[in-house]
């Protein structure tokens, strides 16, 4: 289970990562939000998948609720909502995208070396 949160997680980061790399910060932090939004929304059926690869018997089901709310996402990101390790790491995925996001731009020089 740690696993895959960690390949999840990384997966996220890196695909905001390469696909902001190069737009202005507005850009990035929306597109951060974005990224939360559906990850905290989709993540679950992605969990189910797997528990249903090491449990035997469980039914092949859709277990996506409606899209979170904004308050909910509010509440995530800022770390005021249920105190769980899940909340906490999507908590922390969120602002390594805003890290990323405040990273300067690459520039020719910094290929250069």
């Amino acid at each position: 289970m740690v696993i895959l949160s960690f390949v999840l997680a990384t997966a996220i980061i890196a695909i905001f990562w390469k696909l902001t790399a190069h737009w202005k910060l507005i850009l990035k932090v929306s597109t951060a939000i974005a990224f939360i939004w559906i990850f905290i929304w989709l993540s679950p059926q992605v969990y189910y998948l797997y528990y249903i690869q090491i449990i035997d018997g469980l039914p092949l089901q859709n277990v996506i609720q409606w899209p979170p709310t904004v308050i909910e996402v509010f509440q995530t990101i800022t770390f005021s909502g249920k105190s769980n390790l899940s909340n906490h790491g999507k908590g922390v995925v969120f602002w390594a995208m805003i890290i990323i996001a405040l990273k300067p731009k690459p520039t020719v020089l910094d290929a250069i070396g």
